[in-house]
């Protein structure tokens, strides 16, 4: 059975169990700050590391694992520059699931919101601690 793990995510039932989680109630923001400029196209705000070039603090949180299994994550993200500059976006981050960071770089992708796919990750029942590793600044 697939299973997806959300993070500021949404995550469909026909996927099997699901892990939702909005990165605006982490635990520990860490150098991140809640933003509400584009609730009316996403209906929830969003965490957004500024640090002027210099990356923030990671924010933490630990999320709950249903059931063992291998669990598909998606990062609702944009790439805040793609419009203007077809360059290396700002605003990339990474996403750490017990201290171990994923390979894939989140905030690359198109300049519209959009659900990036993070891949495929075989978890184990029970508590995962879940960080945003900023990147950029």
């Amino acid at each position: 059975m697939k299973k997806m793990l959300g993070l500021v995510l949404a995550a469909g039932a026909a996927f099997g169990a699901t892990v939702f989680t909005e990165t605006e109630s982490f635990a520990d923001k860490g150098g991140w700050v809640v933003d509400q400029q584009f609730m009316d196209l996403m209906g929830s705000p969003f965490l957004m590391a500024h640090g002027m070039g210099v990356p923030v603090k990671d924010a933490v949180t630990t999320v709950q694992i249903p059931e063992d299994g291998e669990y598909r994550l998606f990062a609702r993200t944009r790439n805040w520059v793609e419009a203007w500059n077809k360059t290396e976006a700002p605003g990339r981050f990474k996403i750490a699931l017990n201290g171990q960071a994923l390979p894939v770089e989140f905030g690359i992708g198109g300049g519209k919101w959009h659900w990036q796919d993070g891949g495929k990750i075989a978890l184990k029942k029970g508590p995962v601690t879940l960080a945003l590793k900023d990147m950029t600044g």
